[in-house]
């Protein structure tokens, strides 16, 4: 995705060592597109990292959506907990997995 980003969105803003975590680009009314970062993934990299979870939301605050570097700063896109069908998006249709997950919903 970010070889994609780069070639499309010139001079966007990205934080070095999270390129997995891009979602994609958001759009807004009359301003310029910006990178637009996963909020869980940002989080679970830094809970990866050796943080526990309140030292990374701590230093996400602080350091990441609390840091201003411009009209092009990046957004974070946070997902609505215990979405009910999120556990069956990459779930085989019909396999046993997907069965499992029917039934323990």
């Amino acid at each position: 995705m970010r070889k994609w980003i780069d070639e499309e969105y010139e001079g966007v803003v990205v934080m070095d060592g999270y390129d997995d975590c891009i979602v994609g680009i958001c759009h807004r009314f009359n301003q310029e597109p910006i990178v637009a970062y996963s909020y869980e993934k940002v989080i679970g990299k830094l809970v990866a990292d050796g943080m526990t979870y309140d030292e990374a939301i701590e230093f996400f605050d602080f350091n990441q959506i609390g840091s201003w570097v411009g009209e092009r700063t990046p957004c974070f896109i946070e997902k609505p907990p215990h979405r009910p069908t999120a556990k069956f998006l990459y779930l085989p249709y019909k396999s046993e997995q997907f069965e499992r997950a029917l039934q323990d919903a």
